[in-house]
């Protein structure tokens, strides 16, 4: 495997959900299993509305706009522990992504995971597939002071390997993340994901490169 994103390059660095692991669907399904346990029908265009909002904001929505019937701290814990099943139990890696990880281990790269879930949901996942084995750092944006919408994150990862952003690549499915990646110098991998298919043009146009299946990187 030698591609123009691993040359010169000392660390890769990946996000979690939508990219390693086909886990966006659980999320969406969560919420609408959650809401009908209150009482109430979602409508379909529920998720993508609130899908860039964290736990607490959509359960505040949920209740307050949408009529579920209950507090918000009782939609809130239905929700993630809702999605603690999901990851205890179903939520399985994209394809190629074990293989991909292994390749890039091979090559000694540093490998790195950067990821929107809280710590207790990376661990849960983490152990049950086996994939600690292949990072040298696990860290939630919360852990590295800050979302992926901002470089806040990033320049945490990067000081805590010793790395330059030129030494580095991101592969991450949420635009929001490429774009600050992009600003602190990093190479982008897009990788498609089809939750946020509403941006996939975008997002093959800002990403260094874009691609719809992790087995593009290991040809």
């Amino acid at each position: 495997m030698y591609h123009a994103e691993t040359f010169g390059r000392k660390a890769m660095i990946f996000d979690m959900d939508g990219t390693l692991l086909d886990s966006m669907p659980a999320w969406k399904d969560n919420l609408y299993q959650v809401a009908l346990r209150f009482g109430v029908e979602l409508p379909p265009d529920f998720y993508d509305l609130y899908k860039l909002l964290i736990s607490p904001e959509v359960a505040q929505h949920m209740v307050e706009h949408y009529h579920v019937k209950g507090t918000v701290e009782e939609v809130f814990q239905a929700i993630n522990h809702g999605i603690v099943s999901y990851y205890a139990n179903s939520i399985s890696p994209k394809p190629f992504a074990r293989e991909l990880l292994e390749a890039y281990r091979a090559q000694g790269m540093k490998v790195v995971l950067l990821t929107g879930t809280e710590r207790p949901l990376i661990d849960l996942v983490l152990r049950r597939l086996d994939f600690f084995q292949y990072f040298d750092l696990t860290c939630s944006c919360r852990e590295a002071g800050g979302p992926k919408s901002s470089p806040v994150p990033f320049h945490y990862v990067l000081d805590r390997l010793g790395v330059k952003p030129e030494e580095a690549v991101m592969f991450e499915d949420g635009i929001h993340g490429v774009k600050s990646a992009n600003q602190c110098g990093i190479f982008t991998v897009g990788v498609h994901d089809s939750m946020w298919d509403d941006v996939a043009q975008e997002m093959a146009s800002v990403a260094g490169r874009y691609v719809h299946s992790l087995k593009e990187l290991l040809t």
